[in-house]
């Protein structure tokens, strides 16, 4: 409330002052403001104490019907608080109000209101906006979740199946690392968000079985700060990123190749020596699911330019 107040105080000076310029009347000055600054805090503050909704689009009416019954909604409750205003100015100066108050009050009352209804409608508009922006990103990541799974589950058992006989001990090894990963992504599906440890434990999982696929033309960092093992993020955020830099940087490429996965700050950074990115990013399921849920949470992603391999930054909002 007292930030309300103060931002109504401020919004009245400045309509004082610029009364006072228009009509050329600095002799009032503090007319104006007193006047200026009632009407602001009355109709500011009594816009702030409608009910949650109140303003909001009638359900289940055509666009023309809900914008006519806001409108008169707006209209009756502006038409209340300048009565109200005016009620009190007369109850303070105890006589009745001469025209240049008549005329300034519904006036100043008006401006005020504009900058209430213009305010409430950005407001309302961007929350939309990001309420569709995360209905689609989590609609990415439900194509996200049915595309990781069986393509995880067929890599890995593939790599059991060529280790199961020649040799056994990895190949326990991998039936492990699969266990740990679908486990993990199990838990990830019922979750909106999940701490970063939880994210790097599910990675680690997954590259360890790239890697006893692969052998030693594989190997990786992990490099998670201790502050940010508990920072929430949205579950599997990281994994597209890695399984793109493995099969487009490192699967292609002759030798060995080094991935890096580094948090720190409100920065996630995926980094390979691999044979770079095509410009420009050719964005599949996985990466504009990443971006998505990124920017509907209000945070980006964005491709630093790097000598060797690929580079992708996240920046957490």
């Amino acid at each position: 409330m007292g930030y309300h107040l103060g931002k109504a105080l401020l919004v009245g000076l400045g309509l004082g002052g610029g009364m006072t310029a228009v009509f050329r009347d600095p002799a009032h000055v503090w007319n104006y403001l007193f006047v200026s600054c009632l009407c602001s805090v009355v109709i500011g503050l009594g816009f702030h104490a409608l009910p949650p909704g109140f303003l909001e689009p009638t359900q289940g009416r055509s666009p023309r019907m809900a914008v006519w019954r806001m409108q008169v909604k707006w209209l009756g409750i502006c038409l209340l608080l300048v009565a109200s205003c005016l009620g009190l100015l007369q109850l303070i100066f105890g006589r009745r109000l001469d025209g240049a108050t008549l005329t300034v009050v519904p006036l100043v009352a008006l401006l005020i209101t504009s900058l209430v209804v213009g305010q409430h409608t950005a407001t309302a508009l961007v929350a939309r906006t990001r309420s569709l922006e995360q209905t689609r990103a989590h609609a990415g990541f439900l194509a996200l979740q049915a595309q990781i799974q069986p393509h995880t589950l067929f890599n890995a058992l593939n790599t059991i199946l060529a280790l199961v006989r020649t040799h056994p001990e990895q190949a326990e090894a991998a039936t492990r690392h699969l266990s740990r990963l679908l486990r993990r992504t199990t838990a990830a599906l019922d979750q909106e968000a999940w701490p970063l440890a939880d994210e790097f434990q599910l990675l680690e999982a997954l590259l360890e079985l790239e890697r006893l696929r692969f052998g030693d033309r594989l190997s990786y960092t992990l490099t998670l700060a201790e502050d940010l093992r508990d920072r929430r993020v949205p579950p599997l955020l990281l994994v597209p990123l890695v399984e793109n830099s493995l099969k487009h940087g490192f699967r292609a490429k002759v030798g060995p190749c080094t991935l890096t996965v580094v948090a720190e700050g409100r920065t996630l950074r995926v980094a390979d020596d691999g044979l770079g990115r095509p410009v420009p990013v050719a964005e599949g399921v996985g990466l504009r699911t990443v971006r998505e849920r990124l920017e509907a949470l209000g945070g980006r992603m964005s491709w630093p330019e790097t000598s060797t391999g690929c580079v992708v930054e996240l920046e957490l909002p």
